[in-house]
């Protein structure tokens, strides 16, 4: 099951003030603007929303890109697995996609030519492509690159 946005962001925002050491209300206290405690915590848990500007200040303050936050809660709502036909994939115009199918296809000629990506390799893949996981993935549907397998 996928993660629905607020909880998938709710988790980066936790799994970012941990990473810093911070408690909820360390993380308040640097905050340039009030907010309740509870507040947090229900952010956190993807029990309420948080308008796009607090949040551009909330990842100010713990030191993260709000773009870089929105393209791993992006990762984390894409379904577990991501199949790419690869023999399709070989003839991708996005060339770091065609290089890699390639280079798979070449490495394993005995074995069938589709891979199911993780979140994070599907993150990794839209760098590559220097795009967005949902633009990849909007980019590969398009281009008739994904199947059901």
């Amino acid at each position: 099951m996928t993660e629905t946005f607020r909880d998938a962001l709710g988790a980066e925002l936790r799994r970012m003030r941990d990473h810093k050491g911070w408690t909820r209300g360390a993380l308040k206290s640097r905050l340039p603007f009030e907010v309740a405690e509870p507040t947090i915590g229900a952010w956190e848990h993807g029990l309420r929303g948080i308008s796009a500007e607090r949040l551009v200040q909330v990842c100010d303050v713990l030191g993260y890109a709000v773009g870089d936050v929105l393209a791993r809660v992006r990762a984390r709502m894409i379904p577990c697995g991501l199949a790419i036909d690869l023999s399709t994939a070989a003839r991708s115009r996005l060339h770091p996609v065609r290089a890699w199918a390639r280079c798979w296809i070449h490495e394993h000629p005995d074995r069938k030519p589709v891979v199911t990506l993780d979140p994070a390799a599907v993150g990794w893949l839209a760098r590559l492509c220097a795009t967005t996981p949902d633009g990849l993935v909007r980019r590969l549907a398009k281009d008739a690159l994904l199947t059901d397998e």
